[in-house]
């Protein structure tokens, strides 16, 4: 399942008309470049990334909302395209993609954007594996924590301190007397 689709074939037939002047009269084949075995293989990389995409965010990577297999539809063929335009060579002196390749790349940036940093599936209706609220964390030490290191006999405190290297005659933030200890 790496091909985010609507229905069979929607997500090739997409590609080919964004990619109309690769194709054989609106069809990629045996006889185009890229072929359409190798546009197929596109869709199906893409597909992988953009479930990496899912996981990592804590989506299901198996959708079945039909706007949030669109939405995953789009992104894959937008990947897919950015494939076929790298396969065609550049004009561009810096090695980049050309002007079609770096609009794709800017649309698909933006939806893995979406799926990244909002809740744009979520709205939809995709299903989650893990909710928002698993990714947030409290750093730093409790106060059970502190008390069990301060407790421990085994315990080497820190020779570091705030202060410990400052220069004798350096005038601090809080104090205008040079060498005051109030500033340490």
């Amino acid at each position: 399942m790496p091909t985010f689709e609507i229905a069979a074939g929607s997500a090739i037939a997409q590609v080919e008309a964004y990619c109309r002047h690769l194709t054989n009269s609106g069809t990629f084949d045996t006889a185009t470049s890229p072929t359409r075995t190798q546009v197929t293989a596109y869709l199906n990389l893409a597909g992988f990334e953009i479930a990496g995409v899912l996981v990592r965010s804590g989506y299901e990577v198996t959708q079945i909302d039909a706007e949030v297999v669109g939405f995953l539809q789009n992104a894959n063929a937008y990947q897919a395209v950015m494939s076929v335009e790298l396969s065609v060579p550049t004009n561009d002196v810096t090695g980049e993609g050309n002007a079609r390749f770096q609009e794709f790349k800017r649309r698909y940036q933006n939806l893995i954007d979406m799926i990244s940093d909002t809740d744009v599936l979520d709205q939809l209706g995709a299903t989650r594996t893990r909710s928002a609220s698993q990714y947030l964390i409290a750093t730093g030490l409790s106060r059970a924590d502190k008390e069990t290191v301060a407790e421990d006999t085994d315990h080497i405190p820190a020779r570091f301190q705030r202060g410990l290297h400052r220069a004798p005659g350096i005038i601090g933030p809080t104090s205008s007397v040079p060498g005051d200890l109030a500033d340490r």
